[in-house]
């Protein structure tokens, strides 16, 4: 379980930043889609390789497709080629992977982490 974010320092939240993004590698490098949706905030955005564009209203929906088609493998092989230690946040979250493919989470008003969009 994720601990409450809000009160944590840079410092702190930097390393919870790392934390979060080697669950998702983990997750991805793995293709467990249980792993994935308990990382996940929902709705979750889907953009896939030839830019068909999804949202999976909940984690049953999300957990009823077929993995090929979230972890596809220019996606995999991003995910895994992430340096958790050098990521940041910004406006829009973290950002794991380039602008095509990457997975870009970010705090949520419960203070824990949650993956927004993927991006094949």
């Amino acid at each position: 379980d994720q601990a409450d974010y809000r009160n944590f320092s840079e410092a702190q939240f930097e390393t919870r930043i790392e934390a979060f993004a080697e669950l998702v590698q983990e997750a991805v490098a793995d293709r467990d889609m249980e792993a994935l949706a308990d990382l996940a905030a929902f709705p979750l955005n889907l953009e896939t390789a030839d830019g068909e564009k999804m949202t999976f209203a909940d984690r049953n929906e999300f957990l009823k497709q077929n993995p090929d088609l979230i972890f596809g493998d220019d996606l995999m092989v991003a995910i895994a080629g992430v340096d958790t230690a050098t990521l940041e946040a910004n406006a829009d979250g973290v950002t794991m992977g380039e602008e095509n493919p990457h997975i870009r989470y970010k705090k949520t008003e419960d203070g824990t982490f949650r993956i927004m969009d993927i991006r094949e």
